[in-house]
């Protein structure tokens, strides 16, 4: 019984060390799939990040902005019976942004306030020499009237001149809550902004379908190990008996043999035949009596339970609606954004990114993490610009891009929803 005990013993010491084993493997692999789905929320110092993330020569940046076809937005007209004029300028937008996505343009919404009340609000473009001209024909189709002009030269360097702090936002709008739409309005930003000397520009630049296509294959194999991570079965078992067995056996019997042995003898005057006659009779009783006892255990527990994996089980549900983006997108146009701002100070740029973040989650607690990476200006680095993947991953390529489907980036790029100085809704 001791060596039993023993032996089962030794048995669940090494069941627990191969489960504490799955476990550390498998938190590890969780691990891996964290940082493939989220990199941006990875710890790092916000220096390491743009270090890592942004162009880092002046003349990259300058040529970036230059390469920028910008129309001045003073006015917007809507009809006098519109009931949503937020949803008729989301509508708007992205009617331009899905034309767009299908001839592989890079487009921008810039706001640069002056300090002084006022801002200028400009679309932007980039694209072959040609892009200038449709474009411009596009914007009118898709905002009638005359409040939209062509600048031949934007004074966007000049701005950037007199600013001191930036930072990039990574980040996803939220367009429902609790199936209520929701908007992402500039008028709020600008209006934080009051009397600040400020330059926001968001950028999206498109996803070729092919790069889709492979991420969305990565993602699902991300989801089916989150899954096979989010669920593990335990099972340990006990098991104890006696038996026992008697066994009687009995046998009688009778048996008879008779033997006749014949003899010839010759006499003068006679010859008689005769023989030898012997009879055996036997009888016979046996008994046996056997009595056997075993006992055997094995010492255990008999239990059987499921362990979830909190932390899977999250990263699946991020991972499908990162999969449902993708697939919206393949459809409509994928788009890799960023928002860049630079301002006069620190407390500048964090009263800007907190009203900007607030814009884009809403409060909402299914919102994807969102990032704030700031930093000092310089002459040599007057605004942050994320740098191309140039055929990475991605979501690992650059921790300053979000990937937005066409609706999203109509919602994140479309113009302020109600007037603000220097910018009308008619």
């Amino acid at each position: 019984m001791t060596k039993a005990l023993e032996k089962q013993k030794l048995v669940g010491t090494l069941q627990q060390a191969v489960a504490e084993k799955k476990q550390e493997e498998g938190a590890q692999e969780l691990n891996a799939i964290f940082s493939d789905l989220l990199p941006w929320t990875i710890a790092s110092t916000d220096a390491d990040t743009l270090r890592e993330n942004v162009m880092r020569g002046r003349g990259d940046i300058e040529r970036f902005l230059d390469s920028l076809y910008l129309f001045r937005v003073g006015e917007i007209s809507v009809s006098a019976d519109a009931q949503d004029v937020a949803d008729l300028i989301y509508k708007r937008q992205q009617a331009a942004i899905v034309a767009a996505a299908q001839a592989g343009y890079t487009l921008t919404t810039i706001i640069s306030g002056d300090g002084g009340g006022t801002v200028d609000i400009f679309l932007g473009v980039r694209g072959e020499e040609d892009v200038k001209d449709v474009f411009r024909e596009q914007l009118q189709g898709v905002y009638p009237g005359k409040g939209i002009e062509f600048v031949e030269e934007a004074d966007i360097k000049n701005t950037l001149k007199a600013q001191k702090h930036g930072g990039v936002l990574t980040g996803i709008p939220t367009q429902q809550i609790d199936e209520e739409k929701q908007t992402f309005d500039l008028s709020s930003v600008i209006r934080s902004m009051n009397g600040q000397e400020f330059l926001l520009a968001i950028v999206s630049r498109p996803v070729a379908k092919s790069e889709t296509a492979q991420q969305l294959h990565e993602l699902m194999d991300l989801k089916d190990q989150c899954h096979a991570l989010a669920n593990w079965n335990i099972g340990r078992e006990k098991s104890e008996g006696e038996n026992r067995s008697y066994a009687v056996q009995e046998a009688k019997g009778y048996s008879k043999s008779e033997t006749i042995a014949p003899n010839i003898v010759s006499t003068i005057w006679r010859g008689i035949v005769g023989g030898v006659s012997s009879t055996t009779e036997t009888e016979f009783l046996s008994r046996s009596e056997t009595d056997t006892v075993g006992w055997s255990e094995n010492v255990g527990r008999s239990l059987s339970y499921e362990q979830q994996n909190t932390l899977a089980m999250e990263l699946e549900s991020i991972a499908d609606k990162l999969i449902a983006r993708l697939r919206n997108g393949l459809n409509t146009g994928l788009w890799e954004s960023f928002i860049t701002y630079a301002t006069g100070s620190r407390t500048a740029s964090q009263i800007l990114s907190g009203t900007l973040a607030g814009e884009l989650i809403k409060a909402d607690p299914d919102a994807l993490p969102i990032r704030n990476v700031s930093g000092a200006l310089s002459a040599d680095i007057p605004i942050f610009v994320p740098k191309e993947r140039d055929g990475e991953s991605l979501i690992k390529g650059n921790k300053l891009l979000s990937f937005l489907s066409s609706d999203e980036a109509a919602l994140l790029m479309a113009p302020p929803l109600s007037s603000v100085p220097g910018y009308d809704i008619r």
